[in-house]
């Protein structure tokens, strides 16, 4: 699944101009991972907020860092 995943710096349904989706490196550096701590976003920043990673298939859990972290919050929602 590695080599078929593609990123994109916003929302990828979008039909919007500067959409930058790929499989390289430089893509993934794209993405605005400092956006995700803040706490409100303009229309500016919002759009790279929404920003994805495309994989083809299932991930398996092994290659999930926060695995645990998850089903917490998954248990306690439920």
């Amino acid at each position: 699944f590695f080599a078929k995943t593609k990123f994109a710096d916003q929302n990828a349904a979008q039909n919007l101009c500067g959409v930058n989706i790929g499989s390289s490196l430089k893509e993934f550096r794209s993405i605005r991972f400092d956006l995700i701590f803040e706490s409100h976003w303009d229309d500016d920043s919002r759009k790279y907020f929404q920003a994805e990673v495309l994989v083809p298939q299932n991930i398996s859990s092994e290659f999930i860092l926060n695995w645990n972290a998850m089903e917490k919050v998954i248990n306690r929602n439920i």
